[in-house]
């Protein structure tokens, strides 16, 4: 079994804005990340439509991180495009976001996210994300 970076020590976020407990899964241009919903979640109770879409932005900026082989001092979203949800999460509900990069344009990246909750479809769509 594979062991990945502590997600702390990659992303520019500090407690209690990091959304994702654990990397899962990497290879280039994809990624894997988990996290259990918490009562206190700082996205509202259970975690909101805008906690998923930070879930997978976070997740996209791992797959960023895990690509240059360390952490990524700031990021910028600069669009999101085209989510559903056809699911909602509840506090202690399994959440796995799953992303893809589709294009890279220097340092902005274009990601497909793919998100479930307790294996079923959570939230898909397409973000835009630059890091430095």
């Amino acid at each position: 079994m594979q062991t990945f970076p502590a997600v702390e020590t990659l992303l520019p976020h500090r407690p209690p804005a990091i959304v994702v407990d654990a990397i899962v899964a990497f290879e280039k241009g994809k990624i894997r990340c988990a996290r259990t919903v918490r009562p206190d979640e700082h996205y509202g109770p259970g975690m909101s439509a805008e906690g998923v879409v930070e879930f997978c932005a976070q997740a996209a900026i791992l797959c960023e991180a895990m690509e240059s082989g360390g952490a990524v001092r700031r990021g910028v979203l600069a669009s999101i495009d085209d989510f559903v949800f056809p699911g909602a999460a509840a506090a202690g509900d399994a959440l796995e976001a799953e992303i893809t990069v589709k294009a890279k344009m220097g340092n902005l990246g274009l990601f497909e996210c793919n998100a479930t909750c307790n294996g079923f479809p959570l939230a898909h769509g397409f973000i835009k994300a630059a890091q430095s």
